[in-house]
């Protein structure tokens, strides 16, 4: 600010060069202009910096201050002639942008991103926390973010799913996405002497799902899996007369409607193991025969009476092999 010709008038105003800046009431008049430069500072009752200015050349956008009412919070925002205007934080070195709160209790500070829209639908993201920066030739990357996805904007209704996506390969791409039914998943970490746990709350199923119906899997490397108290339960799929046996299945019941019923097999994943029962009949000389895509030590199972199975298991190296057979079925 200007320092030369700079007065107190006798009403108790300030002026510089000549023109009032500060009115006797303690304000600041608008039309006078005041023009501050690069490093330009408010100084505290101690002479201290409280606030420092910085000015760029040919600036079109700006910092805004808006006071509030009781209940409502003050604003602090921008503006300027662009369409979108980012504000930006930004500390110094190493420093880190804060929310502090010295209230007392358990909840501590919040960071809230809020969305005040008055056609709130299905599909909208209510915010996003992202994780930004450059890459090796300075382009702007977003390396992560974290955001919620509305599902039903219902009044007293609501709910919505919580997304996390990382950047693979040039694309931003989910990595876990949630939504609450009627539990949750609980995820405890190791502590060195006890492994991380995957638990649901309450008295509830933890179900594990791959994206694909019917060549997603879940994979366990370098391990074992452990039963303690617990069983497996494997899926059940089911056919009547000819056709295809479906693969997602561990187990697969065979219900005749003739004689020489054609059950096909496609091939399966390297380790997958699938059992076929031959559980019900239309008529005591019913019979099914499995003919699998590849197979290893044959070409068909044949299925003659109730109660028969076969328990299969495919290889990379040949196709399904028969690990062993019940009652009469018997292998051609």
């Amino acid at each position: 600010m200007g320092k030369t010709n700079d007065s107190f008038d006798a009403l108790g105003g300030f002026k510089v060069n000549g023109t009032t800046v500060i009115n006797s009431s303690g304000k600041i008049v608008e039309s006078a202009g005041i023009e501050i430069t690069d490093g330009d500072e408010f100084l505290d009752n101690n002479g201290n910096a409280a606030l420092t200015w910085g000015v760029v050349a040919s600036a079109v956008n700006s910092l805004s201050i808006t006071n509030a009412e009781t209940t409502i919070a003050p604003v602090l925002g921008v503006s300027g002639t662009d369409t979108n205007i980012d504000l930006r934080f930004s500390p110094k070195a190493a420093g880190i942008a804060q929310v502090y709160s010295e209230e007392a209790g358990s909840t501590g500070a919040v960071l809230e991103l809020f969305q005040e829209s008055a056609s709130v639908v299905s599909g909208d993201s209510p915010g996003i926390l992202r994780l930004s920066g450059v890459s090796d030739v300075d382009n702007k990357v977003v390396y992560g973010d974290l955001s919620a996805t509305i599902l039903d904007a219902t009044d007293a209704s609501e709910s919505s799913a919580v997304l996390i996506r990382a950047m693979n390969g040039g694309t931003l791409s989910s990595i876990i996405s949630g939504e609450f039914i009627a539990s949750e998943p609980i995820i405890t970490v190791g502590d060195g002497a006890n492994a991380p746990t995957i638990a649901s709350s309450g008295e509830f199923d933890l179900v594990l799902t791959t994206g694909h119906a019917t060549t997603g899997s879940i994979s366990i490397t370098d391990g074992a899996v452990i039963l303690e108290g617990a069983e497996i339960h494997s899926g059940i799929t089911s056919s009547s007369g000819a056709g295809a046996v479906p693969i997602t299945g561990r187990i697969h019941e065979i219900i005749t409607t003739g004689t020489g019923d054609a059950l096909t097999l496609e091939d399966g994943e390297p380790g997958q193991r699938m059992t076929l029962l031959y559980v019900d009949e239309t008529a005591p000389a019913d019979t099914a025969i499995l003919t699998p895509t590849t197979f290893a030590g044959g070409s068909n199972i044949t299925f003659n009476d109730l109660g028969d199975s076969a328990e299969l298991v495919y290889s990379s190296t040949g196709g399904w092999y028969v690990v062993g057979l019940g009652g009469a079925a018997a292998v051609a």
